[in-house]
């Protein structure tokens, strides 16, 4: 049997995390370097209360827009690693016929998928 690729895995993780409603086994996959302390509680609050939810499947796909460097109060916030796809998280909603999902970006670091966040980009780098 073929090893799974690293995407592979990951995405079975956060399928697994939901199922279990293990928020540690999604931090477990995050890349944290960067993130500021507040961003960083944020996005815990947001995975504790997302792992409860019922959904309808966890899917790879190529990067889509919305994850390009933005600026917030006078800093230039980028991912914190190259971004090579997304992973979709297709939630259940009451309505059977609407669906509703949430992309979080990727990228390979030392073999392993890891889920990028948003960081402060150093003003030497900023442009």
């Amino acid at each position: 049997m073929a090893e799974l690729s690293p995407q592979a895995k990951l995405s079975g993780h956060v399928r697994e995390a939901i199922a279990n409603h293990d928020r540690d086994m999604i931090f477990a996959h995050v890349k944290w370097d960067g993130v500021r302390e507040e961003h960083r509680e944020i996005f815990r609050d947001f995975v504790s209360v997302l792992v409860e939810q019922p959904i309808e499947g966890v899917v790879l796909e190529p990067l889509g827009p919305g994850h390009e460097p933005f600026e917030h109060n006078g800093l230039t916030y980028a991912k914190n690693g190259n971004a090579l796809g997304q992973v979709t998280i297709i939630f259940t909603m009451e309505n059977p016929s609407e669906s509703e999902s949430l992309h979080w970006p990727y990228g390979i670091e030392d073999g392993e998928a890891v889920i990028l966040l948003d960081a402060p980009v150093p003003s030497d780098a900023a442009g």
